[in-house]
């Protein structure tokens, strides 16, 4: 407030001090105008006639003369004549009856040199304002007439002003402050509620908001800017939290899985031990462990893709794979295991289906589709695996004839370790992480994994990539 106050009233001095100087250029305009007239249309004629003459040729042998002006100008007028040797040859009576004018030499030397100067001088105490104007007599002799007026009533005028902008000036300082006051009033007002409801927001309540408290759009502006930053921070601390829980999940659900082949194995060596053993019994030994050693590396492995994944440092060997001729190998891979379940696997890929990918992540993760669905595809069943273009996505759908999954489980079956049924996985070797590097991988291409299931319908899941461009590339 007290710098918005500052501000008003120092334009206000800048504009009252303009205007004031502007005043006294126009007064002094005015009587210089005023002198060069009288110079011009009254010293000169007064000079050269013929009583003034004499009176001239007397003082030039005696003292000067008494000079004689016109009345009715409204000015008391001070005159004095002097010749080229600087002597006075004619006065008007004040300045014959009071003290001498005072004298400017570099003034007079320039009015001597022909130019018309304005100057200040002072007669005794009082002001005069005064021109220098050459001219020539009757016979031709150069004069110098030095005219002057009394400066009172211009400086009268200009401390009658000077007041009257001291009075605006107090007036409009006064005006101004009160203005400014209210007016910072106004504006702090609701920039104190905006900074009141920002400190009342915290990691406990980031679902506040500052409400509007003023129809000013400025601040109008400020309060959207402010909720919409408050709405992005609470975006971003919700899924800082997710992310905290989802990785707290990870870390316990990788520890538990880790564990459990660990587990496996130690028990296995100790058991081992205790006794000698025959060469036979050491081998069995030596096999369960090297398949708890398998696991181990298969869980280890796919924990580096996925933290890979994460990380952004999931490395693809982009080029131009047919999806359909990948569906074809994967199938080829897993039916032996099909068979060894009873459940039947059928193919369904017709035309080439070019997609630009890694073909080996991609071989994975259709390898991973179909593992899921080995697992929970009861014997007697079909899986089938197709192909087929859906606008510009090549997608390739693993269906099985399982137990299917609930509406609420879609959201969760491609988090890691998540298990629909955990006993059944648990029992077939699954680690729920196949589904999730699937997803990785889909979403490392630019694509995307998609689950439709129904409980008792069985579950179809389905990669979509992008088709490739320029297949003839």
């Amino acid at each position: 407030m007290l710098s918005a106050t500052l501000l008003a009233v120092g334009v206000l001095m800048l504009t009252e001090a303009g205007v004031f100087f502007a005043a006294r250029q126009i007064l002094r305009a005015g009587t210089d105008s005023a002198l060069l007239g009288m110079a011009r249309m009254e010293i000169a004629p007064a000079v050269n006639a013929p009583g003034a003459r004499k009176a001239g040729g007397a003082a030039r042998r005696q003292s000067h003369a008494a000079l004689t002006l016109p009345r009715g100008s409204g000015y008391e007028k001070f005159v004095q004549i002097e010749n080229a040797q600087d002597r006075v040859v004619a006065q008007t009576l004040n300045l014959m009856q009071g003290p001498p004018l005072e004298q400017k030499p570099i003034q007079e030397a320039r009015a001597r040199g022909g130019q018309i100067v304005f100057a200040d001088v002072f007669l005794g105490r009082e002001p005069l304002r005064c021109v220098y104007y050459p001219f020539l007599d009757a016979e031709g002799r150069p004069l110098l007439a030095i005219i002057g007026v009394p400066s009172q009533p211009m400086r009268r005028s200009l401390d009658w002003l000077a007041g009257l902008l001291g009075l605006s000036l107090l007036a409009g300082g006064g005006a101004a402050a009160i203005g400014a006051g209210r007016l910072a009033e106004r504006l702090t007002r609701p920039l104190t509620g905006i900074a009141r409801a920002a400190r009342s927001v915290g990691e406990a309540n980031l679902s506040a908001r500052i409400p509007a408290l003023s129809p000013d759009a400025e601040i109008q502006d400020v309060t959207t800017v402010l909720n919409d930053m408050l709405t992005h921070l609470e975006a971003a601390f919700s899924a800082q939290q997710a992310l905290a829980a989802s990785q707290s999940r990870f870390v316990a659900d990788a520890s538990h899985e880790l564990r459990s082949p660990l587990s496996n194995l130690r028990g296995t060596v100790e058991v081992a031990l205790r006794r000698p053993r025959s060469g036979e019994e050491y081998c069995d030994t030596l096999r369960i462990s090297l398949t708890e050693i398998e696991r181990l590396s298969r869980i280890v492995a796919d924990l580096l893709t996925l933290s890979r994944a994460d990380a952004g440092q999931f490395r693809l060997n982009l080029s131009l794979c047919d999806l359909s001729q990948i569906a074809h190998q994967a199938v080829l891979a897993a039916a032996a295991r099909a068979e060894s379940a009873g459940v039947f696997l059928h193919l369904a890929a017709g035309s080439p289906l070019p997609v630009r990918a890694d073909g080996d992540r991609l071989r994975e993760a259709v390898d991973n589709l179909l593992d899921n669905a080995l697992r929970y595809a009861p014997a007697q069943t079909a899986i089938a695996v197709t192909t087929a273009q859906d606008s510009e996505m090549g997608c390739l759908t693993v269906r099985d004839a399982g137990e299917g999954l609930a509406e609420e489980e879609h959201s969760r079956v491609f988090d890691r370790f998540y298990r629909a049924d955990p006993s059944r996985a648990r029992q077939s070797g699954g680690m729920g992480l196949g589904l999730a590097i699937a997803k990785a991988i889909a979403e490392a291409h630019k694509g995307q994994i998609r689950v439709q299931s129904s409980p008792n319908a069985g579950a179809a899941f389905t990669i979509c990539l992008p088709v490739a461009d320029d297949p003839d590339a």
